[in-house]
């Protein structure tokens, strides 16, 4: 809204390939971070490794795009954060700044994560199709990891 959009500042955005040569391809991930008042966030949205066995190659490739997003959010901003409490682990100068060093984080996308290949497609509507959820819950990808 108008009123906060002074308040929004410092917004920087990254991108990160993961899938062929682990660089690029239909795999990856965008993000955007902004301070907005006195916190930080970034915001990832993420595209994974696709199809039910592969639950490797979606933690590596969330791993790749955690490990490989950072913001150079400059030294003003740096000091800025600093001031107001967050951000503290800077004071050593360094105006580069990755993912969990924000004070929220929201991860959204296509991430890929099926109910678990233990249980058998046809057992998985079934069990869907009766709206009892606990066995596909418990063995959901994304829960286990």
């Amino acid at each position: 809204k108008t009123p906060h959009r002074t308040r929004t500042k410092y917004v920087h955005t990254n991108t990160v390939g993961v899938g062929v040569m682990g660089m690029m391809g239909n795999k990856g991930g965008v993000s955007i971070r902004f301070q907005f008042y006195d916190s930080t966030i970034c915001v990832v949205c993420t595209h994974l490794a696709a199809h039910r066995e592969n639950v490797a190659g979606r933690n590596a490739d969330y791993a790749n795009v955690f490990s490989k997003t950072t913001f150079d959010i400059g030294d003003e901003a740096v000091k800025e954060v600093i001031r107001s409490g967050s951000l503290s682990q800077w004071a050593s100068g360094s105006s580069s700044v990755g993912i969990s060093d924000h004070d929220l984080v929201f991860w959204l996308g296509d991430l890929n994560y099926r109910v678990d290949e233990c249980i058998p497609t046809e057992r998985v509507m079934d069990l869907s199709n009766a709206n009892d959820l606990s066995e596909l819950i418990a063995n959901d990808q994304l829960n286990a990891e």
